[in-house]
């Protein structure tokens, strides 16, 4: 699934962040090496269950409804005369 790859990107980015910035703190790397092994295995284990959490919501919510081109999917074409207006609530 996209979201889970972008997620995983966005963590790798972080840990290089951290590395580069705070390199004169060698635990604050090693802890965001950690999360991002945890980030990671995490959503691999959401992937393989087909789950996702609450911060997964609203992604998958706009997955629904828009295409990687930013166009109308079938999904939001059919429910989007029925609706005037779509809350999402936790």
């Amino acid at each position: 699934m996209k979201f889970f790859d972008e997620a995983e990107f966005l963590a790798s980015q972080f840990v290089e962040m951290v590395e580069c910035r705070l390199g004169k703190r060698p635990w604050r790397c090693r802890l965001a090496v950690l999360a991002q092994d945890f980030g990671t295995r995490f959503a691999a284990a959401k992937r393989d269950l087909a789950g996702i959490d609450f911060a997964d919501l609203g992604a998958v919510a706009l997955q629904l409804l828009w295409d990687a081109g930013g166009q109308l999917t079938p999904c939001a074409r059919e429910w989007c005369g029925r609706f005037e207006h779509v809350f999402r609530d936790e």
